[in-house]
């Protein structure tokens, strides 16, 4: 009867998983794909993964050929399955949707196991799909797509957090080497993933060590959500040697991948490169926060509502391992607390307040967990009192048709094109595709249309040089799509290879690499884009490059230079 009961209960939690990743992924991407050109030109996913995978794919080595500021991991991933999933702006945003189903599912098996009760669980998952997902208090453009303009805001900024802390409520529980060096391996691949998020998830490991070190004890209770006591280890000092090995492994080998085998020959300049760029990221001043005050303020209660609720779990945890009072639970909450508190302050006070949403996870993972110990001393009262406990029974069941309510009203999840809503977001977003025999982009007839053919015409022209050995530089906005659609490998003598050079200082410096490495063509716009500052490159550039390079074919809104003194292909 029981194995019976377990079956059951595992077909059932496959079923909620499913249903979670069809609450997220998107059958039609060509809609949002459309969405995030047209809004952007794609410059944030570009900046994000795309052009970094397109240039690895190309066998260049990520963080010494190619500018990655976010992480290695995912530019690496995509250009390594483009055998089997085609990179594109549109395969790259179905990718992520499939992904962030994933994470949901994800996050329901850390509810699952810290909470035990399944309606508790799947509140709690989808309390925290409405706080980083669907909340309307941050879809501020009001199309149910704002979190898809910036891929950083989607669950691929933080793919494995909520792993991370499953393995340490397991290893809490049970003291079994194997979940910390899950841990430190899932750290390990946070950072390389998302170098800012993993060094959280690594002061939140060695938080939790210090914690387990001090407080532990050697009763074991694996599997219960009631455990009384923190697990130590019988080895400690062999479990933490064990985890650095895994650590350190799982990053060694992503580096390898990353870099197409230069970091076992440069391993000073990769790392150099690569962790360089966080210096900005972790500076915290009053001058951050009295500006996030100045100018976020729309979002300033639910910002300092989230440091408090991030401030009173590690509050609460620490005054429980005063009493020697601590147990895998509550080390947990502290450990979510301790993390959320360092993203906001280490990230939110120094970028829109919109990301705010990027601590739910840690918001819903506390206040669930808070609920379940509210409800337990409710009903051990009840039950103390009159025997029974059907108030603490009921509730969980009551607050998941409440968090349910509350996502499916949301106007931004009715706006949301997934499988459910798919054919009434369709009737809103008609257009035409860019690349017809692609179907690539879904456009805004009135604002995009225009580009079909210019757009066009660039990418075949691209093309045509490059069969022929020729290489091409695009200097445009549009160039990581240009490269992207005419399967050419992309110029590498800018260190920033696809970001827009927004100032004259950077377009002049851009302009002389251009002339030491640059090859013998180049694309550039004839009339610049509107903005001053765009237009302050364009001339730059424009200027720059006549004393080498001449036109020899125009195109609709490009023109084709030529140098003939610089070195053919070889």
């Amino acid at each position: 009867m029981r194995s019976s009961n377990n079956g059951y209960g595992y077909a059932l939690d496959g079923l909620i998983g499913a249903a979670l990743i069809s609450l997220i992924y998107l059958p039609v991407p060509s809609i949002v794909a459309g969405w995030v050109f047209a809004w952007d030109r794609f410059y944030h996913w570009d900046h994000f993964m795309i052009a970094q995978a397109l240039a690895h794919q190309h066998g260049m080595a990520l963080s010494l050929d190619v500018y990655a500021p976010y992480g290695l991991g995912w530019p690496t991933l995509l250009s390594s399955i483009s055998g089997v999933w085609p990179l594109s702006h549109q395969g790259a945003i179905e990718f992520a949707a499939f992904f962030c189903g994933i994470y949901a599912v994800s996050v329901y098996a850390l509810m699952r196991v810290a909470v035990s009760s399944r309606s508790l669980a799947l509140a709690g998952t989808v309390f925290s799909l409405w706080l980083g997902f669907f909340s309307p208090l941050f879809d501020e453009l009001g199309t149910g797509l704002s979190n898809w303009q910036w891929p950083s805001m989607l669950s691929l900024r933080a793919p494995f957090d909520a792993l991370f802390f499953l393995a340490l409520l397991m290893h809490g529980r049970s003291g079994r080497p194997v979940f910390s060096v899950a841990a430190a391996g899932l750290a390990g691949l946070g950072l390389y993933f998302e170098t800012e998020t993993g060094l959280m998830l690594i002061g939140t490991y060695i938080v939790y060590w210090v914690c387990a070190l001090l407080f532990g004890s050697r009763t074991r209770d694996e599997w219960s959500s009631t455990a009384r006591s923190l697990a130590l280890p019988l080895r400690p000092v062999a479990t933490l040697w064990q985890s650095a090995i895994a650590f350190v492994l799982v990053l060694a080998i992503g580096l390898v991948i990353s870099t197409h085998g230069r970091f076992f020959y440069e391993p000073a300049a990769v790392l150099a490169s690569w962790l360089g760029g966080l210096l900005n990221a972790v500076s915290v001043s009053s001058l951050l926060f009295s500006r996030f005050v100045a100018q976020q303020s729309d979002h300033l209660f639910f910002a300092l509502g989230s440091f408090a609720i991030c401030l009173y779990a590690v509050s609460e945890t620490a005054m429980k391992a005063l009493h020697r009072r601590l147990d895998p639970t509550s080390l947990l909450l502290g450990c979510v607390g301790f993390y959320g508190a360092g993203r906001l302050l280490l990230f939110v006070w120094n970028s829109q307040a919109i990301r705010i949403r990027l601590v739910g996870l840690s918001i819903a993972i506390i206040l669930t967990l808070e609920l379940k110990r509210y409800l337990d001393s409710r009903g051990e009262a009840s039950r103390r009192h009159s025997g029974s406990a059907p108030i603490a029974r009921a509730a969980p069941v009551l607050i998941l048709i409440t968090t349910v309510a509350l996502l499916f009203s949301s106007p931004t999840y009715v706006a949301y094109p997934n499988r459910w809503n798919l054919d009434r977001t369709q009737e809103v977003s008609r257009g035409e595709y860019l690349i017809p025999d692609r179907r690539e982009i879904f456009l805004d007839k009135s604002r995009d249309l225009q580009l079909v053919g210019p757009l066009q015409a660039a990418i075949h022209k691209v093309r045509a040089l490059e069969s022929q050995g020729e290489r091409v530089a695009v200097l445009d906005p549009f160039k990581t799509f240009i490269y992207l659609e005419a399967g050419a490998r992309p110029w590498t003598g800018d260190a920033a290879l696809f970001m827009n050079t927004w100032t004259r200082a950077a377009s002049a410096a851009l302009v002389d690499r251009f002339l030491e490495t640059g090859p013998r063509y180049a694309l550039i716009r004839r009339v610049p884009l509107d903005g001053s500052l765009i237009f302050d490159t364009w001339t730059v550039l424009r200027d720059g490059l006549r004393s080498r390079y001449r036109v020899v074919e125009e195109l609709p809104i490009f023109d084709l230079l030529f140098c003939e003194t610089c070195p053919g292909p070889s």
